[in-house]
Order: C-alpha cells, then structure tokens, then sequence
C-alpha cells in the first residue's frame, strides 16, 4: 500500500471513530499544542491544520509510552 494512502486511511480513521478514548487523547493533543504555542497565538485553523497534521504520530507515541510503562 501507497505510504500516502495508508497515511490518509489511518487519519480518517483517527478522525471519525467514535472513542471516548481516543476523544480524550485529541483533547489532550490540543491543549498540548495551545501550550506550545502560547507565545504565538494561533488561530483556529492554524491550530486545526498543527492538529490534523501532527495528531496520528503523537498518539502513536502515546500508545508506545503505554506498551513501554506496561511491558505490553
């Protein structure tokens, strides 16, 4: 599979499931880049775009934390 497609499906997939889980980490993600971004006050579109580009590797790191903390 295309890398580009597979990345495509994978946000898609991120993006619409209906998780509470999952909920909580994009919450999560956002308030992490509003505190990064304090000193330059992004708009909601530039904090929708650092958002939809950014969230799918964040969470991954998540999830790897996770499996390291809990030996999985």
């Amino acid at each position: 599979m295309d890398e580009k497609i597979f990345l495509q499906e994978h946000r898609h997939v991120l993006f619409n499931c209906n998780s509470k889980v999952v909920e909580n980490y994009k919450k999560e993600h956002i308030a992490e880049i509003k505190r990064s971004h304090r000193k330059r006050h992004l708009t909601q579109h530039q904090l929708d775009h650092l958002h939809f580009d950014t969230f799918n590797n964040w969470f991954k790191d998540q999830v790897k934390e996770l499996e390291a903390i809990y030996d999985i």
